[in-house]
């Protein structure tokens, strides 16, 4: 089973997350683009598991997450992983709580490190992931003016969820496995 540990986002971040995405590939020739109740943070892909090792994966993120408060974000910007002749991917970075984010991260890292799952060498990045491959036909400074007004909304993320991921067709489906709910 492939899993992945994400943050989730209330109906309005995810509704705003959703325009951006449309007016991307309203400026692109082509492009693959999450479906808009897919998109989130991931905070760690943790790949491929039997799933009798999920209760012990489960734990240990418990574990990490414990005394974790509710944390506060804002979209900064919209962001580009670059390809030879290709956007790889279009992001939204993130302001607020990201010191905390980046704490959760290492200490998940740590935690499943202990239980076999292999540590990520890239210095972890938070954003959220809008599309991938993609082919723009506009400039990117007219692109980025277009989604200024959806940025800057401040949102709470409450919990993180275990998500399992599969392949069907052509699309990816998501399943929640447990929800971590953030409290101090």
């Amino acid at each position: 089973m492939r899993l992945f540990l994400a943050l989730d986002f209330d109906g309005k971040t995810q509704k705003n997350l959703f325009e951006i995405q449309k007016i991307l590939k309203k400026n692109a020739d082509k492009g693959r683009w999450p479906y808009y109740k897919n998109i989130h943070l991931t905070v760690k892909f943790i790949g491929d598991v039997d799933m009798g090792k999920i209760p012990e994966i489960s734990d240990n993120i418990e574990v990490a997450l414990s005394g974790k408060g509710p944390m506060k974000f804002s979209m900064d910007k919209l962001g580009f992983f670059r390809g030879k002749n290709i956007i790889r991917v279009a992001w939204i970075g993130l302001e607020g709580d990201v010191d905390t984010l980046v704490d959760i991260n290492h200490k998940v890292e740590n935690r499943l490190a202990r239980v076999g799952i292999t540590k990520e060498k890239r210095k972890f990045l938070p954003h959220i992931t809008l599309g991938r491959e993609i082919e723009f036909n506009n400039s990117l400074f007219n692109i980025e003016s277009s989604i200024k007004d959806y940025l800057h909304d401040e949102f709470v993320v409450t919990s993180a969820t275990l998500y399992s991921s599969r392949q069907e067709g052509n699309k990816r489906l998501y399943e929640p496995v447990k929800r971590f709910k953030f409290k101090r």
